[in-house]
């Protein structure tokens, strides 16, 4: 959630490599098998998360930070352990939030965001990484900002980018349309 900043943030130094940590590496480094590559901007780096198995293209000067949570209890379901990938600029504005959960109770998406966030917006059929995916254009403050839901394997990841700022937090747009798309369509899932 881009709105909400948690205190407990722990650095994520891109490049390192860590048993089940996530590292980044530079642009067209490395394709998943079966991917078509994707042209990457110039400047720009790939993220890789080794632990859900992805890689998401990211504009330069930008650092990453890892918040953990656990999601309350719902409706007698398994209680969701998850990630946060918080992508800031210099001046610590959030350009791209990517929140990582275990699925225990292997929900639908749809069945997820009517149990844990509920939807703000007019939701609106989308595809990312080769997967069915679920575009609500506006945040759980009706604010419009684009959120993705989308599953893989056990986990439901929700991709929110800051390409209109957020006022009620004071932060400015971080991201341009065409940043949008280059991260959408160079998003990825290793096999």
């Amino acid at each position: 959630v881009l709105a909400s900043c948690g205190d407990a943030e722990e650095e994520v130094a891109p490049g390192t490599e860590a048993t089940a940590s996530p590292t980044a590496t530079t642009a067209g480094s490395t394709t998943p098998a079966g991917a078509t590559p994707v042209s990457v901007p110039s400047g720009w780096s790939t993220y890789t998360d080794r632990t859900a198995g992805f890689s998401i293209p990211q504009p330069p000067g930008l650092t990453v930070s890892e918040e953990q949570y656990q999601l309350p209890e719902r409706k007698g379901l398994p209680t969701p352990r998850g990630r946060t990938l918080w992508f800031r600029t210099a001046d610590g504005v959030p350009a791209i939030v990517l929140a990582v959960a275990d699925n225990p109770a292997n929900l639908t998406i749809e069945e997820w965001v009517s149990t844990y966030t509920g939807w703000s917006g007019v939701p609106e059929d989308f595809a990312i990484g080769g997967e069915r995916a679920v575009l609500d254009p506006m945040d759980q403050v009706n604010n419009p900002v684009p959120q993705i839901y989308f599953r893989h394997g056990t986990y439901l990841l929700t991709l929110q980018l800051n390409v209109n700022g957020i006022p009620e937090s004071g932060f400015p747009a971080a991201l341009s349309e065409s940043d949008f798309s280059h991260i959408v369509e160079g998003f990825r899932f290793e096999e």
